[in-house]
């Protein structure tokens, strides 16, 4: 590529790690009239996550989304080092609000690799890619230095470490998530905000108070940074638990775990089991303290897997082999056609339209929950929800099985001693429906344990904001209870945990669009949620 010669200044700006995003405007005439080819924008900036953003809107062709080199302590002109690229086709409120009529989006982020992560001085070039490949100067204020600390490394997942995964374990995240100290979360336990008169919900249950906790506020949050299956563990008080992806990185998902520091005003993230290498993840957590199953992405069917080998773990039936190289991940395992292991390692061919991958071709066993726990704390029962793409369809059983297919749903698994261990229980039907409204949107998939050893909280993503309790010893047809209904806001309420007497969910708005905009996170994150907590007053206040 060649360089072309333009604007021939550049404007400086020195920036460090955890200074407040900055914007910089011209008007359109103006930046029209001094840019390259037409290009008009606004300049690289480094948010508090270490990355450079922006927007770049072409005035020629403001259809066309810009591609943008980054070169490293030099120009291109200078033979500076290209250290990546990004297509400035992400959403940027400001650049829509300012230029309506540039159709589409402008926005650009790029984070900075972790090797310049380094605590030394650097400058990175921001600079278009003309349409004839040549490349323009830097942008305005597209000239950017800055010292970034360095990070604890990943070479090796620290996920394997007891005391990360054991009950009030306080680990750092090492995970490339951008979480504590890097982040500042907001003070204060929740927003002082009453969810339950604000959304007008109602409740059969006696709840009356819905608090939006301060973990990560989504205003907080990088453009790429999703919250997701906020839940809490039996027998560790007040601590959270949820997933963490970055979805702008090659390690998306982590779990962590959320302690209120009453003396600091303020939650405390510490980090439960890394994934810093793979394009997978881990979520719907359920258990007591290390002996917890889980949904490990990178394995064929999402699992049920659990981070602790058999010998070692309360639940019965694991594998004593992880099945993914890079994170301790130890399958639950049955033989036979009705066994674990031959419905979560079937393979079907790809749906139509559907991404290649285990999401893409296999049966799923997502959102596992343990039941039936005896004096010693050791579950004989797991609850799945069983299904293969597109949804609609039966989901087939393996070769050899009582039955050919079953209709989509959630349906449960009994240990079964050493040899056989854990096996599909055909008798005791479908828990409930996976499909849940005409269109077939959605999956209705219970929750945690609650109350009785055959309760569960559950709710659906699309049928509103309500929770009901299903009581597992009644009959399909009149086991379900409303306990809480916010559906007069059109809000959305998933991961649903806890007790007869409070409850913690993932929410969202209706407008999910609008949500990403007022928070400025970028396309890639598709639900943006915050985490809330939903009991009965008056209570103990923190």
């Amino acid at each position: 590529m060649h360089h072309r010669s333009g604007r021939k200044t550049a404007i400086l700006i020195s920036l460090v790690f955890c200074v407040p995003a900055l914007v910089l405007f011209q008007s359109f005439a103006a930046m029209a009239a001094n840019a390259n080819q037409g290009l008009v924008n606004s300049g690289g900036v480094m948010p508090s996550d270490g990355a450079l953003s922006g927007w770049v809107i072409n005035s020629v062709s403001p259809g066309r989304n810009v591609v943008i080199n980054f070169y490293l302590d030099s120009s291109a002109a200078s033979h500076g080092s290209l250290i990546g690229s990004a297509k400035a086709n992400i959403t940027n409120y400001q650049a829509n609000y300012r230029f309506p009529q540039a159709k589409g989006n402008h926005g650009f982020y790029f984070r900075i690799p972790p090797r310049l992560h380094d605590g030394r001085n650097h400058t990175v070039y921001v600079q278009p890619v003309n349409a004839d490949g040549t490349i323009s100067d830097p942008i305005y204020n597209g000239v950017v230095s800055f010292s970034l600390p360095p990070r604890q490394s990943v070479a090796s997942p620290p996920a394997a470490a007891p005391e990360c995964i054991a009950a009030n374990s306080r680990c750092p995240s090492v995970s490339d998530d951008y979480l504590e100290p890097n982040y500042g979360s907001a003070k204060g336990w929740s927003d002082g905000t009453n969810y339950f008169k604000k959304w007008g919900c109602k409740s059969t249950a006696g709840f009356n108070n819905i608090a939006r906790l301060n973990i990560i506020p989504l205003g907080t949050m990088g453009p790429n940074i999703y919250k997701d299956s906020g839940a809490d563990w039996e027998g560790e008080g007040d601590a959270i638990y949820f997933d963490l992806a970055n979805l702008g990185a090659v390690g998306q998902w982590s779990m962590k775990k959320a302690v209120y520091n009453s003396s600091l005003n303020k939650w405390e993230i510490f980090s439960v089991l890394d994934n810093p290498k793979i394009k997978g993840g881990i979520s719907s957590h359920a258990g007591i303290g290390p002996s917890f199953v889980m949904n490990d992405y990178a394995l064929p069917g999402f699992g049920p897997s659990t981070p602790v080998p058999g010998p070692q773990n309360k639940i019965p039936g694991v594998s004593k082999v992880s099945a993914n190289s890079e994170i301790p991940s130890y399958p639950l395992v049955g033989s036979g056609p009705l066994g674990i292991t031959a419905m979560t390692h079937t393979v079907y061919p790809v749906s139509p339209g559907k991404p290649a991958g285990p999401q893409g071709q296999t049966c799923l066993h997502v959102n596992p929950k343990l039941l039936d726990y005896d004096a010693q704390g050791v579950p004989h029962t797991l609850l799945v929800n069983i299904y293969k793409l597109p949804k609609t369809d039966p989901f087939p059983l393996p070769p050899g099985a009582p039955v050919a297919q079953l209709p989509a749903g959630n349906y449960l698994y009994r240990f079964k001693g050493a040899t056989l261990g854990w096996q599909l229980d055909l008798n005791a039907g479908m828990i409930t429906d996976s499909l849940s409204d005409p269109n077939h949107r959605a999956d209705l998939t219970p929750r945690y344990l609650v109350g009785t050893k055959h309760g569960l909280v559950s709710t659906n993503w699309y049928d509103g904001a309500v929770v009901d309790f299903i009581d597992l010893d009644k009959p399909v047809s009149n086991n379900a209870k409303r306990v809480l209904d916010c559906s007069a806001s059109g809000i959305h309420i998933g991961d649903v945990s806890g007790s007869a007497d409070r409850l913690y969910f993932a929410a969202a708005n209706p407008n999910l669009k609008l949500e990403r905009q007022k928070y400025h996170l970028s396309d890639k994150v598709p639900v943006p949620v915050d985490l809330f907590y939903a009991f009965k007053q008056p209570v103990l206040q923190r």
